[in-house]
């Protein structure tokens, strides 16, 4: 489990850019419910599918009856329409409220090797629902247009393309699931700085390219880069 590995507790205090002052966040994502008879409405997402490094990391968090949404009128959108520091800020205010419970999973390199992308991305969103111990009755709505089998099987779920513009509980999975992403990148970083982790967390970028052919061209690859 995710919250058992002793690098998730050395990640913490790995931040790629702290938090500073007041920031000013968009309105959020507005509270849908697809089906009204359900209390309990989980939304997951994931993020690094696209990566040439670093794990795919998935989120998943629980609205329960008891928490106010006007508490977050702010800043819960899609995370790619935040900045690293609104990121943050959004991150801590979703991970320290009541009434919101979440969870992550995080796929390494070789597991995605061993499966391919895709499977390991549903592998790491069943993952994290489980962990949060659901009552078999919560509707789970998923970021995009395929649903985890195993999942599925576990409880009533809802594919939603778009999903993290369009629903509250999927965009505040995502917001999670890319800072714990972008930390753990930012820690490898710190471990590793010869390929520049902490600015392109493993996406390609041509820079990205270069930089890391030429580090493999002189020293081989570096154990969180991809095959797959």
């Amino acid at each position: 489990m995710a919250a058992l590995l002793p690098w998730r507790q050395k990640m913490r205090t790995v931040l790629c850019q702290a938090p500073v002052g007041s920031i000013r966040l968009p309105p959020s994502v507005p509270h849908q419910r697809v089906v009204d008879s359900y209390e309990v409405l989980v939304g997951v997402d994931e993020v690094g599918r696209g990566s040439l490094a670093g794990p795919v990391v998935a989120a998943s968090l629980v609205m329960t009856p008891d928490f106010d949404i006007a508490t977050l009128n702010n800043g819960v959108v899609d995370s790619k329409r935040l900045n690293p520091k609104q990121r943050e800020q959004v991150y801590q205010q979703l991970t320290q409220s009541a009434g919101l419970k979440w969870s992550v999973a995080y796929m390494a390199e070789k597991h995605i090797d061993e499966v391919n992308i895709l499977q390991a991305t549903l592998n790491a969103m069943t993952e994290a629902v489980q962990k949060l111990k659901l009552d078999p009755h919560a509707q789970v709505l998923v970021d995009g247009n395929k649903i985890p089998p195993k999942l599925n099987a576990l409880f009533n779920c809802k594919s939603v393309v778009g999903g993290d513009s369009r629903q509250f509980v999927i965009a505040a999975a995502s917001i999670i699931a890319k800072v714990e992403r972008d930390r753990y990148m930012c820690m490898l970083d710190k471990d590793d700085p010869r390929y520049g982790f902490a600015n392109h967390k493993g996406y390609a970028t041509k820079k990205t390219l270069l930089g890391a052919e030429a580090v493999w061209l002189q020293q081989g690859p570096q154990k969180d880069i991809r095959t797959n």
